[in-house]
């Protein structure tokens, strides 16, 4: 059952763990951490309502596939410095070169192993994921399930459907996915991409990116 899943909590400052916002992911998160650590969920008025010191006793992951609304809150929390968590499921292979920023959360049964594997702050990995060979995930980007990513460098506030394959037509070759994009599920992306956008396979579906435009 997924209340038995059990994260690892990383950047843990022993202070308790706030979810920020109610969508399914913030909700399904904090029903597997609550009985692991002591824990809550607010909403985003709520929290505007609350003052420093209240800050001050909490640590904070706003866990969203929605790239605006997680910039805009991080950006209102750090304006009070607040202190954000990352998680990562114990169902997920970890590998020794891997890097976790703030804020992060990566799900169950991912495979994140093989090489040098950056991944940034306020990210979101879904499940069934293959991650690896030189990789970098930006802060703020979203990636969903069933996907293999490889030898690519995915740029901030993108958002990666289901079932999407971005690994370049050439070993060795480092591909670039720009800022903002939305890359439609089973999508195969073989070059880098020219410019930001909402994509399918090679082919630029529209000019609105990961900030105007929704597409998980």
């Amino acid at each position: 059952m997924q209340n038995n899943i059990t994260y690892q909590i990383i950047h843990d400052n022993q202070k308790l763990l706030c979810f920020v916002g109610i969508g399914d992911i913030s909700k399904t998160l904090y029903s597997c951490l609550k009985n692991q650590q002591a824990s809550e969920m607010i909403t985003v008025e709520d929290l505007k309502l609350k003052d420093q010191d209240w800050i001050n006793n909490r640590q904070f992951i706003v866990a969203s596939s929605d790239v605006k609304f997680k910039i805009d809150i991080t950006r209102y929390l750090e304006k009070f410095q607040a202190h954000f968590f990352s998680i990562v499921s114990t169902a997920t292979e970890l590998g020794p070169l891997a890097k976790i920023g703030h804020g992060t959360c990566v799900q169950s049964y991912n495979s994140v192993w093989l090489g040098k594997i950056q991944i940034g702050n306020h990210v979101m990995i879904g499940v069934h994921n293959a991650i690896g060979h030189d990789i970098v995930i930006e802060d703020y980007s979203h990636v969903s399930h069933h996907s293999f990513l490889s030898q690519c460098t995915i740029k901030q506030g993108c958002v990666i459907g289901t079932r999407v394959d971005i690994v370049p037509a050439t070993l060795g070759q480092q591909l670039v996915i720009p800022e903002f994009c939305n890359i439609l599920s089973r999508s195969r992306i073989s070059s880098s991409l020219p410019t930001s956008g909402t994509w399918y396979d090679k082919r630029q579906v529209s000019e609105d990116t990961s900030l105007t435009h929704r597409i998980l």
